[in-house]
């Protein structure tokens, strides 16, 4: 996790508020879900988090299966990407989301995954 964030955090203080809302993301910006997680996008992280199940879960064995995942449904990255970081961090804006999903525990992922694809 700390490689996502290198030279990017200034203070401990700035590493541990990413952290912290990780483990517990909030949005207040409802328009952030409402175009992410449109009927496509719920899809998209339902079919997900299904293929991640069997992923090994590092920085490149997500970042593979992330790929293949696109590669096998015939989408473009942030068609696949953008529904993905916002069920995982409720933000449109991150660092790499390969390498925080990844930096996440798989159950986390997978019930955020499920919980996003069902509305």
């Amino acid at each position: 996790m700390t490689a996502v964030g290198q030279g990017s955090w200034s203070l401990v203080g700035e590493h541990e508020a990413f952290l912290h809302e990780l483990a517990s993301p909030v949005t207040t910006d409802r328009a952030i879900v409402d175009q992410y997680l449109d009927a496509k996008g719920r899809a998209v992280v339902g079919d997900l988090a299904t293929a991640l199940e069997s992923a090994d879960w590092t920085a490149a064995g997500v970042k593979a299966a992330l790929q293949a995942f696109v590669k096998g449904r015939g989408l473009k990255m942030p068609e696949v990407m953008m529904p993905l970081r916002v069920a995982v961090t409720r933000k449109a804006q991150t660092k790499a989301i390969d390498a925080i999903v990844a930096a996440l525990r798989k159950e986390v992922v997978l019930e955020r995954l499920r919980h996003a694809a069902a509305g």
